[in-house]
C-alpha cells in the first residue's frame, strides 16, 4: 500500500523520540483495549508509559477514515493472501484445522485501535445475562451492575434519526467513542422488517445496548462519527491516544515495533515472578527495556498467549515439548479459545422493489434472538442489509450474516515450536460439538419461510446456494452436512486467557483484577480473559476491560487525574476527549 505524506508526517511524530531504558508501565499492543490503558495510565504526567504496537496509524487511509454500510473487511492492514502463507511483516492470517471440508481464516489487524479500524465497526455491549455467567465462572466483580457504569463511561451515543425516542439512561452520551444508531427508516426495506418480526416472532426495537437486553430487531449501531453522511470511524485510538499524545511527554508510542518475549525475576523471599524487562524488535533492531512497575499485555487473543507461551509461562508439559525453559506452569494459557460461528447467505431480490436504494445498501439491520426463550440467554445473531446491482451484479441482493453466539466448542493455540517469529498453531474445533448445530438449523428454518413470505409479496426472486436445495422439511442430518461444510469463525475469538478463580481454577489464566497468576506485576487486558465471549461484537467490552484494567492500576499507583484530562482536544471537533477517571 503506497504511503501518504500525511500518514509519513504521523509516523515521523511516533518514532521521532528514542526508546528510554527504563519506563513505569509498559503496555503491549495498540489495539481497542491497550490503547486505553495507555491513555488513562499516563493521565497526571506522574509515571512513564511506553505504548508499543505493531502496526500503524491508519486514520489518514481514505479506506478506513469513513464506514460504508456493507464494509466488513477492508484490506489496509494486512495483505490478501492465501491462508497457507506464512506470517510475514505486513499480514497475520492463520490456517486453522477445523472442520472437515476445509479450515478457517483468522484476520489480526496490525494497527492503532485495533480491529475496529478494518472491521464493519459494529458497536454492542453483549447481553445482561452474559455477565451473570462470568461470575458464575469465578469472575467476581463482572456482573452487569458492575460493568454498566463503565459502559456509559466510554460511549458517546446518538440516535438523530429517532428524536421521538429518548435515548436509555443505561447509555452514556459523552464518552471517547462515538456511537450512532443508523437510519432504519428507509421506506424499501420495512416490509422485510415486518416479515422478520413476523417469523421470528421478535419486537422491532430502537436500542439493543440497553439494560433491557438485545432481545429483538433494530437498526445496526457503529462506532462511528455523528456525522450521517460521512461517518468517519471512532476507535479507542482516536478517542484516547491520538487527542492527547502531543500532549503528554511521559507516555510514548511507538509503531511497527514487535515484542519477542518478556523476560523476569524472582527474589528468593518471593513466591511470585516479576516481569523486570520486555525485548522487542524496533527500526530494525533489537531492543530491550526495563519495567519499574507493571507490563500490561494487551496483544489480543491470539498474540497474548503466544507471547506468554514464548516467555516461559503456560501449560508445563507444552513447554518442555518444545524446549522452552519453564519459568511458570499456567495450564490455561492458551487453552478456552472459542469464537462465534458465522454462516452466509444471500436472497436474489426484486429490483423494482429497491429501484430507490441510493449509497452501498440499504440500512444494515441485525436481530438478537433466543433459540430457547425459557433459557433467557441470546444465542442467535441475523445481520442482514439489501445491496443494489454494482459491478457484475444486476440484481439487489438481500445478504445475510447468521451467526451462533453461544457455543461449546472450544479450541486452543500453541506452539509449534520454540522460534519466537514462528507462528502458533491455532484449533478452533468448529465442528466438534454437534448440539452447537442445532439452534442454528432451526434457524435456517424460520428463514425458509420468511424468504417464502417475500417472494409472495414479490420482494424476492430467488434464493442462493448453498442453502437453496434446503426445504425446511428436511432432516437435521442434510442440513448439518452443508452447514459443516460452510461454517466460518466470525473473527470475534476471545477466551485464550481466561479470566475466573486462581486459586480453585487452574484453567483461569488471571484473576477478577486481570493479575496474571503467579507474577506481582503483569496483567492482561484484552478480549482472550473472557471467560465466556459476549453474544456481541467484541470492540466494546475490549475497551471497558482496559478501562477496569486501568483502574485497578492507578488505584495501586495512586494516580490522580490532571486537568488537561477534562479539555477536549485543539482544532478536533469529530473525537471526544476522553473523560477523566472517578
Amino acid at each position: 500500500m503506497e504511503r501518504g505524506r500525511d500518514e509519513d508526517s504521523q509516523d515521523a511524530h511516533h518514532c521521532a523520540r528514542e526508546l528510554e531504558r527504563c519506563y513505569d508501565y509498559v503496555v503491549i499492543g495498540g489495539g481497542t483495549a491497550g490503547c486505553v490503558v495507555a491513555a488513562r495510565l499516563s493521565e497526571g504526567g506522574r509515571y512513564s508509559v511506553l505504548l508499543i504496537e505493531r502496526g500503524q496509524d491508519e486514520t489518514h487511509n481514505p479506506a478506513v477514515a469513513v464506514t460504508s454500510h456493507n464494509s466488513v473487511l477492508l484490506t489496509v492492514a494486512y495483505e490478501t493472501i492465501p491462508a497457507e502463507v506464512e506470517w510475514t511483516s505486513e499480514e497475520t492470517r492463520y490456517k486453522s484445522a477445523g472442520s472437515s471440508a476445509d479450515s478457517y481464516e483468522i484476520i489480526v489487524p496490525w494497527a492503532l485501535g485495533g480491529g475496529p479500524t478494518i472491521s464493519g465497526s459494529f458497536w454492542g455491549r453483549g447481553d445482561p445475562g452474559n455477565f451473570k455467567e462470568w461470575v458464575d465462572l469465578g469472575a467476581t466483580g463482572w456482573s452487569y451492575e458492575d460493568v454498566l457504569p463503565y459502559y456509559k463511561r466510554i460511549e458517546n451515543y446518538a440516535q438523530p434519526w429517532y428524536k421521538d425516542v429518548p435515548i436509555d439512561k443505561s447509555r452514556g452520551t459523552s464518552g471517547p467513542i462515538l456511537t450512532l444508531a443508523v437510519d432504519g427508516h428507509a421506506p424499501e426495506i420495512q416490509p422485510l422488517i415486518s416479515a422478520a418480526s413476523q417469523v421470528f416472532d421478535l419486537p422491532v426495537i430502537v436500542d439493543y445496548n440497553t439494560s433491557a437486553g438485545q432481545n429483538g430487531i433494530s437498526a445496526m449501531q457503529r462506532s462511528t462519527g455523528h456525522d450521517k453522511d460521512h461517518p468517519e470511524r471512532s476507535t479507542t485510538y482516536t478517542g484516547y491516544i491520538r487527542p492527547i499524545l502531543r500532549s503528554r511527554p511521559n507516555l510514548q508510542l511507538i509503531i511497527r515495533a514487535t515484542v519477542v518475549k518478556i523476560n523476569w525475576s524472582k527474589k528468593r523471599q518471593s513466591k511470585q515472578l516479576r516481569a523486570k524487562s520486555v525485548d522487542l524488535m524496533y527500526k530494525n533492531a533489537f531492543a530491550r527495556v526495563r519495567v519499574k512497575r507493571e507490563v500490561i499485555v494487551s496483544a489480543g487473543t491470539l498474540n497474548s498467549p503466544r507471547l506468554l507461551l514464548v516467555s516461559g509461562v503456560g501449560p508445563r508439559e507444552h513447554l518442555e515439548r518444545h524446549g522452552v525453559d519453564v519459568v511458570l506452569d499456567v495450564p490455561g494459557v492458551g487453552r478456552n479459545l472459542s469464537d462465534h460461528m458465522l454462516f452466509t447467505h444471500a436472497f436474489v431480490m426484486n429490483p423494482d422493489k429497491f429501484k430507490d436504494l441510493k449509497g452501498d445498501s440499504a440500512p444494515p439491520i441485525i436481530q438478537f434472538s433466543m433459540s430457547d426463550p425459557a433459557s433467557g440467554k441470546i444465542d442467535l445473531e441475523l445481520a442482514w442489509a439489501v445491496l443494489p446491482p454494482h459491478d457484475s451484479v444486476i440484481y439487489p441482493i438481500l445478504a445475510m450474516y447468521v451467526v451462533s453466539l453461544r457455543n461449546k466448542h472450544r479450541g486452543y493455540i500453541q506452539l509449534k515450536n520454540s522460534d519466537t517469529n514462528s507462528r502458533p498453531d491455532i484449533r478452533y474445533n468448529l465442528a466438534e460439538k454437534m448440539e452447537d448445530y442445532d439452534k442454528v438449523i432451526a434457524l435456517f428454518r424460520q428463514m425458509k419461510k420468511w424468504f417464502e413470505i417475500l417472494r409472495d409479496q414479490g420482494y424476492a426472486y430467488t434464493e442462493l446456494q448453498p442453502y437453496a436445495s434446503l426445504s425446511a422439511d428436511d432432516p437435521s442430518e442434510s442440513w448439518l452436512a452443508v452447514l459443516r461444510a460452510n461454517v466460518k469463525n466470525w473473527w470475534h475469538p476471545g477466551g485464550t486467557c481466561k479470566m475466573g478463580d486462581v486459586i480453585n481454577d487452574d484453567w483461569a489464566v488471571v484473576d477478577p483484577e486481570l493479575r496474571l497468576r503467579g507474577t506481582k506485576n503483569v496483567r492482561i487486558a484484552d478480549n482472550s480473559v473472557q471467560p465466556v465471549i459476549v453474544t456481541t461484537h467484541p470492540s466494546a467490552t475490549a475497551t471497558i476491560i482496559g478501562e477496569r484494567c486501568a483502574e485497578w492500576v492507578r488505584r495501586d499507583a495512586d494516580i490522580a487525574p490532571s486537568a488537561d484530562d477534562t479539555t477536549p482536544p485543539t482544532n478536533s471537533t469529530t473525537y471526544a476527549a476522553a473523560v477523566p477517571l472517578t
